[in-house]
């Protein structure tokens, strides 16, 4: 199907495996006309690399029984630069081919989601480490700024937390009457807020973020989910 980029990445992924087929096709029938020279096979090879890496990605992209949020910009950005790498190829076509999809790539992914990069973070195989690494594969020059976008925004979200956790546990505490005095409870929530910047002066988020990241290769299979319901008590302000 021309307009399905898997099913090309499937063609030639089958005619790579009859490779040698072809090449003895050709010897025992002189009027085959579908033989590769050996610099388009090369050719099918690299394209079918390239295009493995978004069939990949998008049946990655596509389970339904595993998160996939903390997927997203580790994946987003092999795929630039894979395409970033084959532009440099010595292959005219090959370089023409990946300059117009990383055009096309960058028009859509040129900052990455903000909210999608937050995800990295919240996995603790990855954090804030692997997004500066990424953008400084990227674009050493815009490395830093990029990180801060993403840095404010964890903050930001992060404080919508806190109001939204503190609120909660402000109707609970009233629902169990242990609030029985009007002026004391004008002054509940700075009470939280004491508590929280306590002690050593640090946020949950702070303890999470200086935590050593888990062992990727010893956690292959890790569910990032599974990992914050087990931790919500220990990264918990309250």
């Amino acid at each position: 199907m021309t307009i399905r980029w898997i099913s090309t990445f499937q063609m030639l992924e089958s005619a790579l495996l009859y490779q040698q087929a072809y090449i003895k096709y050709k010897l025992v029938d002189t009027d085959f006309k579908y033989a590769l020279s050996e610099m388009e096979w090369k050719r099918v090879e690299t394209v079918a690399k390239c295009l493995k890496s978004f069939y990949d990605i998008t049946i990655l992209f596509s389970g339904n029984k595993y998160p996939t949020a903390n997927l997203y910009l580790p994946n987003v950005w092999k795929i630039q630069m894979l395409l970033e790498e084959e532009r440099n190829s010595s292959d005219l076509v090959m370089n023409e081919m990946t300059t117009l999809i990383l055009r096309k790539f960058k028009k859509y992914w040129r900052s990455y989601s903000k909210i999608l990069s937050l995800a990295i973070v919240l996995d603790p195989q990855y954090k804030m480490k692997f997004v500066k690494f990424c953008f400084s594969k990227i674009d050493p020059a815009t490395a830093d700024a990029k990180v801060k976008v993403v840095e404010d925004h964890l903050q930001l979200l992060f404080k919508e937390y806190l109001v939204s956790s503190t609120s909660i546990s402000l109707m609970e505490e009233h629902a169990y009457g242990r609030c029985t005095n009007e002026a004391r409870d004008e002054f509940e929530e700075f009470d939280v807020f004491e508590n929280q910047e306590s002690g050593r002066g640090k946020t949950q988020l702070d303890l999470y973020m200086e935590e050593p990241n888990l062992d990727r290769k010893a956690n292959p299979d890790l569910d990032v989910l599974t990992f914050w319901m087990e931790n919500r008590l220990r990264f918990s302000e309250h």
